[in-house]
């Protein structure tokens, strides 16, 4: 558990001023009376105060500046951790746009197949909205092989880096987010023959299928 830094020095000034204090009561305890008339006297008691009472101060400073190393190390430590989530978070961006780049660009309907209100090409966004055969899934496969393949890739190169980011930040809403957003598609593109296709990502994208959360009756019927 981290120790917040005005605790510490607060604790440290503290524990600093009670080991003087003790100095001087140690040498009233033994070496009781006045002595402010005397320069003997005032020289003996600097010479007590200075060889008990610097060693002291000496061990707080070490330790002090030690405090002040493990902070910076702490800090750099951090400010590294914050790049590399930002990094993160843009190669995911850019995932993420080119992926809606692919669903959202035409490609060829199979034969037999009718989209309302497209004839020859549509979207396979628009495609995954309806709950396609897998004889129709596998002709777009056939129709547009280089399509589904570099669609499916994104799909996994964004699996392992949200993993990656859930495993630096602690937070899965980003991935959760992105769940709920690729889960029809991923899902259509499974039934395909892909050879490209694992179960790993699959698992990923419906790990939370089965709880209310914001995923559609048609999505949780999906198979």
């Amino acid at each position: 558990m981290k120790v917040s830094h005005r605790w510490f020095l607060a604790a440290l000034l503290l524990v600093g001023t009670l080991s003087l204090g003790a100095v001087f009561l140690s040498y009233y305890s033994h070496f009781p009376g006045a002595f402010i008339n005397s320069h003997e006297k005032w020289g003996q008691f600097g010479d007590f105060v200075g060889g008990t009472a610097n060693p002291i101060l000496a061990f707080f400073t070490f330790v002090g500046v030690l405090w002040t190393i493990s902070l910076t190390y702490d800090l750099r430590k951090d400010q590294q951790t914050e790049a590399k989530k930002s990094e993160l978070h843009k190669v995911i961006d850019l995932l993420h746009n080119e992926i809606d780049t692919l669903l959202d660009k035409p490609i060829n309907i199979p034969k037999g197949l009718d989209i309302s209100g497209h004839e020859n090409k549509a979207s396979f966004r628009e495609m995954s909205k309806y709950d396609l055969p897998n004889v129709f899934l596998n002709g777009m496969d056939a129709e547009n092989p280089d399509h589904f393949n570099r669609l499916w890739h994104l799909f996994v190169m964004l699996r392992t880096y949200l993993t990656m980011y859930q495993c630096m930040a602690g937070d899965k809403n980003l991935s959760d987010y992105y769940r709920i957003s690729y889960f029809r598609a991923v899902k259509r593109i499974e039934k395909m023959d892909n050879a490209m296709m694992d179960t790993a990502t699959v698992s990923f994208f419906e790990e939370k299928r089965d709880l209310d959360f914001g995923f559609t009756a048609q999505d949780k019927a999906l198979k």
